[in-house]
């Protein structure tokens, strides 16, 4: 059987047996998790970095 075929029959396997939404726990979907999630690998949500300055005169490259 082709990678096709294994494809085609994978589709017509998945409209015959939906599979069933499986609901969110209250911890996946907690704003205060994602935060705690994010600080826990070193970012701080409080402290914002400014964006770099943009020239106001576009600059020619040097060759």
């Amino acid at each position: 059987m082709g990678r096709q075929a294994k494809l085609k029959k994978l589709r017509q396997q998945a409209k015959e047996n939906p599979p069933s939404e499986i609901p969110k726990s209250p911890q996946e979907t907690d704003p205060k998790n994602f935060v705690e999630t994010i600080e826990q690998q070193g970012y701080k949500l409080k402290e914002s970095f400014p964006s770099p300055e943009i020239p106001n005169q576009d600059v020619k490259p040097q060759i």
